[in-house]
């Protein structure tokens, strides 16, 4: 995705069991804490008067917030360095952004958006054949929310990109470099769609937490969070906006992003060559992925499946 390949960097050899599993136990943490706090809010909200329609995108803002402050403070010292935010400051280390690398990300952004939903209908269409419906829960509730309050539009475009940048890409993926760039970035981009626990929602996830994990390293945690904006702003646009338009804008609209999804795919496919010196340039460790039979990793999967299981039902 850009015009030179990076140099190998340094990979410690660290176990990769325990690496993966302290990288676990945070993203569980983030998890309780975040439920949590917002779950109290939740039901501090009648108490104190508030409107559901507020108390709920409150209560998501609140948990995203009370999570992330908890866990800033066991790594405050990384946090609050200019290094953790802008990556490193010497030229070999942190590639420049550019208009023309930036809509290149954007298209990757899009393509994987139209990939996601492809897969999405074929499951769906599958599944449906034999009597099993397939619905993403989580987004149907937050995209409820959302026409109700601009609060939660607020949280999911702004906030949640911001709080998951810092826990996932900032100090998950950050914690499993001592294995390999390419270790890091496929095992924080799992992670991070075992966090959704949505079968829909977790596929899209794994994707774009690909391409994130990639932009926190090459260029910085801040171009990460503003990307990751960007396609829940893209997101939130499809539901709330295109969804209520009439048939025939819905169609062209539709058109248009079939365009820009080719477009998307001839631009990454003539990248292909560096995509791929990227790849073997940057490789994982030998025996890094046995770090995923880490229990904790396990227990990761493990909720990914009872939760996911909320979006299945008998037609």
């Amino acid at each position: 995705m850009n015009d030179a390949v990076p140099p190998v960097a340094a990979a410690v050899s660290t176990p990769a069991r325990p690496l993966v599993g302290r990288a676990s136990i945070l993203l569980i943490a983030y998890m309780a804490l975040m439920q949590g706090f917002g779950l109290l809010a939740d039901h501090a909200a009648p108490i104190i008067g508030i409107p559901a329609a507020v108390a709920q995108p409150v209560a998501q803002i609140i948990g995203f917030a009370g999570a992330v402050l908890i866990l800033a403070a066991t790594s405050l010292p990384l946090i609050c360095t200019k290094t953790f935010w802008l990556g490193e400051s010497a030229p070999t280390s942190r590639k420049r952004m550019t208009p023309r690398r930036a809509l290149m990300l954007i298209a990757a952004m899009l393509l994987i958006q139209g990939i996601a939903n492809s897969i999405a209908m074929l499951l769906q269409t599958a599944l449906g054949s034999v009597g099993v419906q397939l619905k993403s829960a989580s987004m149907e509730g937050i995209n409820g929310m959302a026409s109700e309050s601009w609060l939660m539009v607020v949280a999911v475009v702004l906030v949640g990109p911001l709080v998951e940048e810092i826990v996932c890409r900032g100090l998950v993926m950050r914690s499993l470099a001592g294995r390999g760039r390419m270790f890091a970035l496929t095992t924080s981009a799992v992670l991070f769609g075992l966090m959704h626990g949505d079968v829909l929602q977790g596929l899209f996830a794994v994707m774009l937490g690909l391409l994130l994990g990639y932009v926190a390293m090459e260029y910085s945690l801040m171009w990460a969070v503003a990307l990751h904006c960007v396609t829940n702003a893209f997101a939130m646009f499809m539901t709330q906006v295109v969804a209520k338009q009439s048939t025939e804008v819905a169609a062209v609209i539709g058109l248009v992003l079939i365009v820009v999804y080719i477009a998307s795919a001839v631009l990454l496919f003539r990248r292909r060559a560096a995509i791929r010196e990227y790849i073997a340039a940057n490789r994982s460790l030998r025996g890094s992925y046995v770090g995923w039979t880490s229990v904790w990793f396990l227990l990761m999967a493990v909720y990914f499946v009872v939760a996911a299981s909320a979006g299945f039902s008998l037609m």
